[in-house]
């Protein structure tokens, strides 16, 4: 069976006035945009178990073209029932080193940094996602 293979980098924690408290180590996955015939350069996604659907931040999207208030509008709720507005972009082409490709949905936000991605579309789209966090990789089944 094909595998993907996902790392941990560090991440850094910091309080609310930006000091950094520490470092963890998180599980992501490198990919590029595949934008009609052209490619991105390799980006970093969170792989969040946690994060029900893909969510990006929105200047991603722009810097893909994408107008992203185009999107259809969603309010998102996360951790501690905060709630961000969202705009939900079909048809977006990832690719993977190894040459695995899918097209997904995407929710975009202007109140987020950190690229995630989530059950609905992004692990519904493998066999099978193993974490072995202490040999800090994960491995995604095709």
């Amino acid at each position: 069976m094909p595998v993907l293979k996902g790392e941990y980098l560090p991440f850094p924690v910091t309080d609310k006035d930006g000091r950094l408290l520490e470092m963890v180590y998180r599980p992501h996955i490198w990919f590029m945009f595949k934008i009609g015939h052209r490619l991105t350069k390799p980006i970093a996604g969170l792989i969040d178990s946690g994060a029900d659907r893909n969510l990006f931040p929105a200047q991603i999207g722009e810097q893909l073209g994408i107008n992203v208030k185009r999107g259809r509008p969603h309010i998102t709720t996360g951790i501690g029932n905060h709630q961000i507005t969202t705009f939900r972009h079909s048809g977006i082409d990832l690719l993977f080193d190894s040459g695995h490709h899918f097209q997904t949905e995407v929710d975009f936000s202007y109140e987020i940094e950190t690229l995630l991605l989530g059950g609905i579309g992004f692990f519904d789209k493998f066999k099978k996602v193993t974490f072995q966090k202490k040999a800090e990789i994960v491995e995604l089944e095709y």
